[in-house]
């Protein structure tokens, strides 16, 4: 039996969904959960936590590396909660991360005999994010900022991070040294996150790159009215990134995790930078969605319009639309697109893209998926060709996939960030009998960590 506080000798041989190395610790074949270690490594762990069926072990040592382990580029990773994979070579995540998808197939969809290719990487697996979120703290000196380390919020300092751009480490560094040099105070908040009396003004940077237009923004997020002395920010900002377009304040005084307040203001420049989509333009403002990793995102999106077969005649519609991307690049291929999304800020924003992208045939509507589809359908008159899903993390609820189901479109096409709830979501769509999945594809979208994207299409069954 496991026993708390013991130590262990066990081999790694898969990843957890939070990049932790999973191995069993005795014969009864009991998971042990162990941060910091990969497949492949002869580790001796210590139990920290037990449940009824797992626990979670703490890493002592590695007694043989797996062949697989390599150096890792960033001296901080194994204290930072952003890249949990950085000691584990591209090719072996990128297995690893099939394998998680090929399982969550098998073991919460019951797709058995459904082949998974492989994942496909990047050429070059670091510097690839367009939007980096600095967290604020004081220290002895006047400020630090970085990233939370795992399971908690004790934030572990950075001065560049290898996957954000390089001008994103460039701004914070002018942001940290502009706060020390005119007394601003880093937000506080203590040991105790949640029950802490905050204080302090400066709670987080954030920094946004467009990846084709060279465009940075920066947005300075703080707890009270004003920051003082922000134009002098914006010059400084401006004299040593050439690509500056925006410097903002955002409000949020709230005691929470969320990072952005609900509005922001503009300091110098403009109210949004700009990026491309294939050859369509997308604004980008400091609380507008897109998607992290533009080069991935191409190809996912390029595998969506690929699984829709789009036909010139054909409705679509774009459940979940966020900011309108995918609705844009299938509009210029169908008679007409319905895009679907709850956020009203990303309705606003998916309408001003259409626009600027001179796009008239998408329709943007603010709602819930599972009444619009309904609606649309009965607008249109006839069945959409396609409908896609791209829901946040959680997946769809049980009501929009039914009524994606009574829409009956010829295809289901859906992107995800989770292959657990795509699997589940799966499953509903198809026990029915009325479709079949045909294809998936992992997209690896987050190296270095253990998140991956997939695009999945159903086809309805004709009897």
């Amino acid at each position: 039996m496991i026993k708390l506080n013991q130590h262990y000798t066990m081999s790694v041989t898969a990843l957890g969904s939070f990049g932790e190395g999973v191995g069993r610790a005795d014969a009864s074949g009991f998971a042990l959960f162990v941060r910091g270690a990969l497949p492949g490594d002869l580790i001796e762990t210590r139990v920290v936590k037990l449940h009824k069926n797992y626990g979670y072990g703490e890493l002592i040592k590695i007694i043989e590396p797996s062949p697989c382990r390599v150096t890792s580029p960033c001296g901080i990773s194994n204290r930072c909660g952003g890249c949990a994979l950085m000691s584990l070579d591209y090719s072996a995540e990128l297995r690893c991360k099939t394998e998680k998808v090929a399982a969550a197939l098998r073991r919460v969809g019951g797709f058995r005999d459904m082949s998974v290719p492989d994942t496909i990487g990047m050429s070059e697996p670091l510097r690839y994010r367009n939007k980096a979120s600095f967290h604020v703290v004081p220290d002895g000196r006047g400020c630090a900022a970085g990233f939370f380390s795992p399971d908690s919020h004790r934030v572990v300092p950075v001065d560049d991070c290898l996957a954000q751009r390089p001008e994103a480490g460039r701004a914070l560094n002018i942001v940290k040294g502009f706060m020390t040099s005119r007394g601003i105070t880093a937000y506080d908040r203590g040991r105790n996150f949640r029950e802490h009396a905050r204080s302090g003004l400066v709670k987080h940077v954030m920094v946004r790159c467009g990846f084709v237009t060279g465009d940075v923004m920066v947005c300075v997020v703080i707890n009270g009215r004003s920051l003082p002395h922000a134009r002098r920010l914006a010059e400084a900002l401006a004299s040593e990134i050439p690509g500056l377009k925006s410097l903002c304040v955002s409000k949020n005084t709230e005691r929470s995790s969320v990072i952005m307040g609900n509005s922001y203001e503009v300091i110098w420049g403009e109210k949004f930078i700009t990026d491309f989509v294939e050859d369509l333009e997308f604004e980008i403002s400091p609380l507008s969605f897109f998607q992290v990793n533009p080069t991935q995102t191409k190809i996912l999106y390029g595998l969506a319009l690929e699984f829709a077969r789009l036909r010139p005649d054909g409705m679509v519609i774009d459940a979940y639309c966020g900011t309108g991307t995918i609705a844009l690049l299938m509009a210029r291929r169908v008679k007409k697109v319905y895009g679907i999304e709850q956020s009203t800020e990303a309705v606003e924003d998916a309408r001003r893209n259409a626009i600027r992208n001179k796009i008239s045939n998408a329709e943007f509507l603010e709602g819930r998926a599972e009444r619009l589809i309904y609606e649309c359908t009965e607008k249109y008159g006839e069945r959409p060709a396609v409908i896609v899903l791209d829901p946040p993390r959680a997946g769809c609820g049980a009501a929009a996939l039914s009524a994606a189901l009574e829409a009956a479109p010829e295809r289901i096409v859906y992107v995800s960030c989770d292959p657990a709830t795509l699997a589940r979501d799966l499953k509903i769509l198809c026990q029915t009998e009325k479709y079949r999945l045909e294809r998936i594809q992992p997209v690896d979208c987050f190296p270095k960590t253990p998140h991956v994207e997939c695009a999945a299409v159903m086809s309805r069954v004709e009897r």
